[in-house]
C-alpha cells in the first residue's frame, strides 16, 4: 500500500549510484521516513514514492523500509527514454512532492478499482553486493519492481550464507569462512506468471 509523504524533505546522507537498491538520508530523516512507513496499517507491503534531484536532473524513487535501511525500486519516471536511474551526489535533495507514478499507482490499485490493472511483470531493480572477507560479517540485497505479492527464490547458496525475504527484495547475510568465488541466482515471480533473474557473483577474499 503506498504511504503519503507529502511534505517530506531530505538530503543524500551518502552519494546514489545508478546501481543502487538503498537510500541514505540525513539520520532524523531517515528515521522519520521510517516511522512513517512502519506506521502503516497497511495489509500489503507499505512503500512510498519520493523525488530526488540536483542541479543535474532527478528522478521519481519507489521506497520501503526493511529494519533500518531504505530500499528502493528506482527508475519510476513517467518518460521511457528519461536518463534513469541516475546518480546524485550527497547533499542531494530528496522531497515528497505527488509524482506521476503516484498518482498512477494510486489509480490503478485503489480498492474500487481492483483488477481494472494489469499485473506489473517483476523486473530486475538492482543489488547491493559489498566487498566480502573471510572471518567478517557480510551482507548484501537483491531488489526486484513489480506488482507485489512475489515469489521470491534463491539457489546456489552456500552454507555460511542465510537468506532473508522482504516483499520484493532478499537480503543475503553471513560470515564467510574460506576465500571462494559464489555464483548465486535469484529469481522472482508475481500474479503477471513471468519469471526475472539476477546472477549474483560474490568474491570472498582471503
Amino acid at each position: 500500500m503506498q504511504v503519503s509523504v507529502t511534505g517530506f524533505f531530505a538530503t543524500l546522507a551518502a552519494p546514489l549510484a545508478a546501481t543502487d537498491a538503498a537510500l541514505a538520508l540525513n539520520p532524523a530523516a531517515q528515521a522519520e521516513l521510517l516511522a512513517r512507513l512502519a506506521a502503516s496499517d497497511a495489509n500489503e507491503a507499505p512503500y512510498a514514492y519520493l523525488y530526488a534531484w540536483d542541479g543535474s536532473g532527478s528522478e521519481v524513487l519507489q521506497v520501503s523500509g526493511y529494519g533500518s535501511t531504505l530500499v528502493l525500486e528506482r527508475d519510476q519516471d513517467a518518460a521511457p527514454a528519461a536518463p534513469n536511474p541516475r546518480s546524485f551526489p550527497k547533499g542531494a535533495c530528496v522531497d515528497g512532492r505527488v509524482t506521476y507514478a503516484g498518482v498512477k499507482d494510486l489509480i490503478c490499485h485503489y480498492d474500487c478499482c481492483a483488477g481494472a490493472c494489469p499485473c506489473e511483470a517483476v523486473a530486475a531493480a538492482g543489488m547491493m553486493l559489498p566487498p566480502a572477507s573471510v572471518g567478517v560479517a557480510w551482507q548484501g540485497m537483491v531488489v526486484f519492481s513489480g506488482a507485489l505479492p512475489m515469489a521470491l527464490v534463491v539457489e546456489g547458496l552456500p552454507a555460511w550464507m542465510s537468506v532473508t525475504a522482504g516483499a520484493n527484495f532478499v537480503t543475503l547475510a553471513g560470515t564467510p569462512a574460506v576465500a571462494a568465488s559464489y555464483l548465486l541466482s535469484v529469481a522472482a515471480t508475481n500474479c503477471n506468471g513471468a519469471l526475472a533473474s539476477q546472477a549474483v557473483t560474490l568474491e570472498v577474499g582471503g
